[in-house]
């Protein structure tokens, strides 16, 4: 029975002894932890103020004295700041430059579509003017008649024929040109819209 009574005399110390190591364990991870979390944040500083000097930020001729004086000056956040800010102005900018350059395009389009338009009336109206002369030159002419040695009647059907042919042409020609002047008209609606 004193056997099942005694007690180790050193547990509670070695629970003591246990507990500091453990805690001096973790004090250690912590400072560890920490120094390596300054070391990426040094990093990134680094990287940032070489950043910036390269775009021009801070003072200084070159881009080692504008990151010396970025280093000694500024701070992780204020640099993060001011490359937020210059990335901002130069999305910006290129934002601009293209809107200017849509716009460019489109006023050289619409001048080049307009353009066409008016070289496309003049061939239609060139196109529409020969028919009427084509038309017109198939009528036989009094002398052509007396010439050909045919009767007054005979001459008579040969120009309502040939009047009705160059008509038939005319309308066909017509349409053909208003076909084309629809799609052109398409087009243009199409264009304007987008």
């Amino acid at each position: 029975m004193a056997f099942k009574l005694f007690v180790d005399p050193t547990a509670g110390a070695r629970s003591a002894a246990d507990s500091i190591m453990q805690g001096a364990g973790d004090i250690a991870d912590s400072i560890k932890e920490r120094r390596k979390e300054k070391k990426e944040e040094t990093k990134l500083f680094k990287a940032n103020v070489t950043q910036a000097a390269t775009q021009g930020l801070g003072i200084g001729e070159d881009t080692a004295e504008r990151e010396t004086y970025l280093q000694e000056n500024e701070t992780p956040d204020s640099i993060k700041g001011l490359l937020a800010g210059t990335l901002a102005n130069q999305k910006k900018e290129q934002d601009e430059a293209r809107t200017d350059a849509i716009q460019a395009q489109a006023a050289a389009t619409r001048k080049d579509t307009a353009f066409k338009g008016r070289t496309e009336n003049l061939r239609f109206k060139g196109l529409e003017n020969r028919n009427k002369q084509f038309a017109a030159n198939l009528r036989l002419t009094d002398k052509e008649i007396q010439k050909a040695g045919v009767s007054v009647e005979a001459s008579r059907i040969i120009n309502k024929t040939l009047e009705e042919k160059g008509q038939n042409f005319l309308a066909l020609q017509g349409e053909d040109i208003q076909t084309k002047r629809e799609q052109r008209k398409s087009i243009k609606q199409d264009y304007t819209q987008s």
